[in-house]
């Protein structure tokens, strides 16, 4: 048995979240961006997302009073469309661990009631005598993962025996480690380091 994968498809939430990299960029214009050394550079501007589009124009075929009469390229409109595409690819992505995480608990509850799980738990009980290796005074009636690596062709000895309270004071935390442990992506999404 198979714990089912935490990694998203961050590509995919970035998309759905309205990313500037998939952004068609129907709506443009062509505006000036003024470099350092005060001079017009011509971009032409997407004014959905704010990105620029394609590479930097020739000002060339246009007059000094043509470059002086166009919009600036707005900066703000960019950062602005930004923090509200990572504020939804935020909310999607979180939504969509939580979902798989959802699964992952729910796939491992199934898999507790089978009888493959429940001849191993008997084995470990028999071989603490039926004794909480926890406390070591009450009777222990489950039998603790003390790894998840290997879930369903567990090794005995990853194992113990435990009486209720004190699994429950063990898992309090640590079924929830285990799946943010799961999860490996890379966040932010990768476009973020060449549009902020």
């Amino acid at each position: 048995m198979r714990l089912p994968s935490l990694k998203v498809d961050a590509d995919q939430i970035a998309r759905e979240a309205g990313s500037p990299r998939h952004c068609p960029h129907v709506k443009q214009e062509l505006r000036k961006k003024i470099d350092k050394s005060g001079q017009p550079r011509l971009w032409k501007q997407c004014l959905v997302c704010g990105s620029p589009v394609g590479t930097r124009v020739s000002a060339k075929p246009y007059n000094w009073h043509q470059v002086a009469e166009m919009s600036l390229f707005d900066e703000e409109l960019r950062a602005s469309y930004l923090r509200v595409y990572f504020a939804r690819y935020d909310e999607r992505r979180q939504g969509e661990i939580d979902r798989l995480k959802r699964e992952c608990r729910d796939e491992y509850q199934r898999y507790l009631q089978t009888p493959e799980w429940q001849a191993k738990r008997d084995l470990v009980l028999q071989r603490e005598q039926r004794v909480c290796e926890g406390c070591r005074v009450a009777e222990a009636t489950g039998a603790h993962h003390t790894s998840y690596a290997h879930i369903g062709e567990e090794f005995l000895f990853e194992l113990v025996a435990v009486c209720p309270s004190c699994h429950d004071r063990f898992h309090e935390f640590e079924f929830s480690r285990f799946l943010d442990s799961l999860y490996f992506s890379s966040y932010p999404p990768a476009e973020a380091a060449d549009e902020v």
